[in-house]
């Protein structure tokens, strides 16, 4: 599935809440605090939930290349799914962003019942991209407001 998209935040932008994200999952998931540096090949496993049970996914982080790429790959026992964000500063200002994701399953499937199911996995890997990407371009914007006000209220501490 790929997904093309206008966003209103620079690439900078977008991969500072990227980022932080990423780090927070490994975080949560190892205990450790990795050097945004590191990133870039780093491998964790972590605990997802699977109905009641929770099931160990393996995560490789196979590029980060701020501004301009992320990709990581996610293993667990039903296949292997691979997302990658791609960012190009856009000439009109913000950024255009190439989302990819792809799910290979670890047992071929085949067949009308996998086909149908294929597509509503699909839709619904869009739905969740677009909501992602959705929430990113919030949290800029939340940031970028954040930022004016502690700007104006130093501001104002300087005139007093």
């Amino acid at each position: 599935m790929e997904l093309t998209q206008h966003l209103d935040v620079t690439p900078d932008e977008f991969f500072d809440i990227l980022e932080e994200n990423v780090l927070s999952d490994i975080e949560n998931a190892t205990g450790k605090q990795v050097n945004p540096a590191h990133l870039q090949g780093y491998r964790y496993t972590k605990k997802v939930a699977n109905g009641r049970h929770q099931v160990p996914m393996k995560v490789k982080i196979k590029h980060f290349r701020r501004p301009a790429v992320y990709e990581a790959r996610f293993t667990y026992g039903t296949g292997t799914n691979t997302i990658r964000y791609e960012l190009e500063p856009s000439e009109n200002g913000g950024c255009d962003l190439t989302y990819t994701e792809e799910f290979v399953p670890t047992t071929p499937q085949r067949g009308l019942v996998y086909r149908l199911t294929r597509m509503n996995y699909d839709r619904k890997l869009q739905a969740r991209a677009k909501q992602t990407i959705s929430s990113i371009e919030k949290a800029v914007r939340e940031r970028r407001k954040n930022n004016e006000i502690a700007a104006r209220k130093a501001q104002e501490i300087e005139q007093e």
